[in-house]
C-alpha cells in the first residue's frame, strides 16, 4: 500500500481554506468529523491530535469496560449468545413459514384464475381475488 500523501498543509488532517486560514477533519469513509477552523496549519494540527487520542482513549476505555463485565459476570455472556442464537432460529423458521404461506397464496390465486378461464364467470371483475 502507498503510503498516506500529506496535505499542502503539511499535517495529516488539515487543510488550508481558500481564505488561507486552515481547518482540521477526520475523515473516515463517507463520515467527515470538523474539528474546527485556527489561523495556523500548526493550530489546526493540535486540534485534530487530541480528539484522536481521546478517541482511542474511549475505546481502551470500552474495551476494558467489556473485559471486566465478562469476567464478572460470565452467566451473562452465555444468556446473550443463547438469546441471539434463539432470535436467529426464531427469524429462520418466521421466514420459511411466510415464504410457504406466500407459495401456498400464489398457488391458490393461480389455480383460481386458471378455473375462471376454463369455466364461467362467477365473480365480478372488481373482486379482490383478482388483484395479483
Amino acid at each position: 500500500m502507498p503510503p498516506r500523501r500529506r496535505s499542502s498543509s503539511g499535517y495529516r488532517g488539515v487543510r488550508e481554506r481558500p481564505n488561507g486560514t486552515f481547518y482540521a477533519e477526520i475523515r473516515t469513509g463517507d463520515e467527515h468529523i470538523d474539528l474546527g477552523t485556527s489561523e495556523t496549519a500548526h493550530e489546526a494540527a493540535r486540534a485534530y491530535t487530541p480528539d484522536e487520542q481521546r478517541r482511542l482513549l474511549i475505546d481502551e476505555t470500552d474495551e476494558r469496560a467489556w473485559l471486566l463485565w465478562v469476567a464478572r459476570f460470565p452467566e451473562d455472556v452465555v444468556a446473550k449468545k443463547k438469546h441471539f442464537a434463539t432470535c436467529k432460529t426464531t427469524q429462520k423458521a418466521a421466514k420459511k413459514e411466510n415464504c410457504l404461506f406466500l407459495r401456498a397464496d400464489k398457488a391458490a390465486k393461480h389455480a383460481f384464475i386458471k378455473a375462471q378461464i376454463v369455466g364461467p364467470h362467477t365473480i365480478s371483475d372488481n373482486d379482490d381475488r383478482w388483484a395479483d
